[in-house]
């Protein structure tokens, strides 16, 4: 389901990070501003290598996706976030004035979406890029609209919007309690019904601290 981490006043923890990392395998990307721009580097594959690179992050806000892969291929270029135009060309590093899109979840039905709107369903294809594509050919609202649930982030004009309810762990928001488990202990991939009633019965619990979250927040 992967983990979505908006570090608004601080950065992840080695713990958090490794965490997060474990049961999410599929591949980490980073969002940020640079230049009053829209930026992300993603496409790392091995999170020893990733940790490295986050190290020398400055302290201001960014944002960290951890992927396990539900739809689309498991590969560098279906990593998360997206540009959100029409194309949304599989970069594995920007920095422009398109928005880019985060996701935590799963879009039903979208290749029937896909498919009505002539966005090509292939290896190159998940339900988040799809999504992003949307957003650019229809407008958020529009393309939101089409889908249930989930947990969003999308960055633009130097601003963040939440969308979903997020966990606030002292100054970094999360999509869910994934960062407070390590798959090496008792999580097994195979095991996902395990998983993910874990992660239920702790969302609950946090459901009304999280719901005065706010939805835009300035990054810098």
């Amino acid at each position: 389901m992967c983990v979505l981490a908006f570090c608004e006043k601080r950065k992840m923890t080695q713990r958090e990070f490794f965490n997060c990392a474990s049961a999410n395998d599929d591949g980490i990307g980073f969002g940020f501003n640079k230049n009053g721009k829209q930026a992300f580097i993603k496409g790392f594959m091995d999170a020893n290598k990733a940790w490295e690179i986050y190290k020398r992050f400055p302290d201001k806000p960014h944002i960290v996706h951890f992927r396990l892969g539900t739809a689309g291929s498991v590969t560098p270029k279906l990593t998360h976030p997206f540009i959100c135009t029409e194309t949304s060309n599989l970069l594995l590093s920007y920095e422009g004035i398109s928005p880019i899109l985060f996701h935590n979840g799963c879009l039903a039905s979208w290749e029937h979406y896909a498919k009505q709107y002539n966005i090509p369903v292939n290896e190159n294809m998940s339900d988040t890029r799809c999504l992003a594509m949307l957003i650019a050919k229809l407008g958020t609202k529009e393309a939101f609209n089409l889908f249930y649930g989930g947990k969003f982030i999308i960055l633009q004009n130097g601003t963040a919007y939440l969308r979903g309810d997020f966990i606030d762990e002292s100054g970094v928001r999360f999509s869910n309690s994934g960062y407070k488990y390590s798959y090496m202990y008792g999580f097994s991939r195979k095991s996902k019904t395990t998983k993910t009633t874990t992660t239920n019965k702790v969302a609950t619990l946090v459901t009304p601290q999280t719901a005065t979250v706010p939805k835009r927040v300035k990054m810098y």
